[in-house]
């Protein structure tokens, strides 16, 4: 079974996925994308860390509405995958998540964030074989 097939293949009579195994499976594929895609230089630029944050917090968001967790939950298990993956101490990853819910209020940020849920949903489902490509795109645009 893939790393996100507990999350996905569930089946109605199986067990709730905990909040702990959305955080570690969610923080894999993160740490993975991010990898391939986020350069030293990149989190320095502020409009590209705004893109990354944004695309990162479009796979959470997926990830935890496909399972029902709720909003508050979807938005600690991000705040801790910014700390994890990005090295953030808490009050920055508020900042960040600061940044991406102000990002939501705009055509762009919100572009951002779907273009993230909508690469994790296309790599899931087998549409594509890498969630990270919309992610150079963008970054490549600025």
């Amino acid at each position: 079974m893939s790393i996100f097939g507990k999350l996905f293949e569930k089946k109605p009579t199986e067990e709730v996925l905990s909040l702990e195994e959305f955080f570690d499976n969610t923080l894999t594929f993160v740490l993975v994308t991010k990898a391939m895609c986020v350069r030293g230089d990149t989190m320095h630029n502020a409009l590209k860390r705004k893109i990354v944050f944004c695309y990162f917090l479009g796979f959470v968001d997926f990830v935890g509405q496909s399972q029902e967790f709720p909003k508050d939950d979807i938005m600690d298990v991000t705040g801790r995958i910014f700390i994890e993956a990005f090295g953030l101490n808490g009050e920055e990853a508020e900042k960040a998540l600061e940044c991406v819910m102000d990002a939501s209020q705009e055509s762009e940020g919100r572009q951002y964030i779907m273009a993230g849920a909508m690469a994790l949903e296309d790599f899931l489902y087998s549409k594509t074989k890498t969630a990270s490509l919309p992610l150079m795109s963008l970054l490549a645009k600025v």
